[in-house]
């Protein structure tokens, strides 16, 4: 008979087999750690670790090493704010980029480079962040991977992946592109959107709270970015909905309370109102002190973006008009007066 484990309620046959299927486990991942074939280049061969014709589907980050070169790193892809409101752009550019990656055919017998380009303005907060991860999760569904281009010398390590994946379906993803011209300069970026590399099978999408940064050269050329959107504040039906997807237990069945809290968030960015939930119900700020501390956030911050309106147009003729004018195109309308 055999003796019982009283500790985990395995008799000694029970323990032996587990014990077994465990040895066998972590020899198999210790043999995907070690160098175990050759790997060759011209008439040279190197030890290598086991390899793979395809990175799975995901998120990554293309990374650098001496001695490797280009690697992969795999990120994780942020799903807290995947949410798509109603009569949203993020909804146009979704069903956009479905008829893109359905229209190969199409582009091949007009000859054209099977690529697009996407982008996404407007005030910080307002979900430009949350849309570019909705596109990078349908590619993912698509068994295609998105790609964080933060540091144009890694830009090379597109044409890598595309010599080993040459049918991937890929996002490239460039956020807050004025701040990384300002870095860098711009012509590692036009390179990448339309030059030398001449990438196929892939979407551009790209970001900015400050269009009016950006040069003609980036954002009027067609071929480099075929769809702009403005991501502006949601409006009253979105502030609802938005709620109550997060905060249903508040709200659902109290009307009186949700009708308060979508009149005092006008003028929130979605960035704004999750902050609101989070200090209310996770923090226990009275409702009431939140909201103010966040007003007073989102006038410091216009107050801020109007100084960067006026460096901008210190040029101009009528420096008033020009601030008027790039503050609506900023999305805060009659909401910010100029001092």
């Amino acid at each position: 008979m055999s003796r019982r484990n009283v500790s985990y309620g395995y008799d000694d046959e029970d323990m032996a087999s587990i014990e077994t299927i465990d040895s066998r486990k972590n020899k198999e991942a210790a043999t995907a750690d070690k160098i175990s074939m050759w790997a060759r280049n011209g008439k040279d061969f190197y030890p290598s670790y086991p390899g793979v014709s395809g990175v799975p589907a995901g998120q990554y980050q293309i990374k650098y090493r001496n001695g490797i070169g280009f690697y992969l790193e795999r990120s994780k892809l942020e799903m807290d704010e995947l949410f798509i409101l109603d009569d949203s752009v993020t909804n146009d550019i979704l069903s956009a980029m479905r008829t893109f990656w359905a229209s190969e055919e199409k582009y091949r017998n007009f000859g054209f480079l099977w690529k697009r380009g996407v982008l996404m303005y407007g005030p910080p907060g307002t979900g430009k962040t949350s849309a570019v991860q909705i596109l990078a999760a349908e590619v993912e569904k698509l068994g295609g991977i998105s790609l964080y281009m933060n540091d144009p010398q890694m830009f090379d390590g597109l044409k890598v992946l595309r010599e080993i994946e040459p049918k991937r379906p890929i996002v490239a993803i460039l956020e807050d592109i004025d701040s990384l011209i300002d870095m860098y300069g711009e012509s590692d970026i036009l390179s990448l959107l339309d030059g030398e590399m001449q990438l196929d099978n892939i979407v551009f999408v790209a970001t900015t709270n400050y269009i009016n940064k950006l040069p003609g050269r980036i954002k009027n050329r067609p071929s480099r970015f075929d769809m702009i959107r403005k991501i502006g504040f949601p409006n009253e039906a979105n502030r609802a909905k938005y709620l109550m997807h997060k905060d249903p237990s508040r709200f659902k069945g109290n009307e009186v309370e949700l009708a308060e809290w979508v009149k005092e968030t006008e003028g929130f960015p979605l960035a704004h109102i999750k902050e609101l939930i989070i200090s209310v119900e996770c923090l226990d700020v009275p409702f009431k002190t939140a909201v103010k501390r966040l007003q007073a956030l989102i006038k410091s911050e216009a107050e801020d973006n109007m100084d960067l309106i006026e460096e901008t147009f210190d040029h101009a003729d009528d420096v008033s008009a020009a601030i008027k004018s790039a503050s609506t195109a900023l999305g805060y309308g009659g909401q910010v007066k100029g001092r």
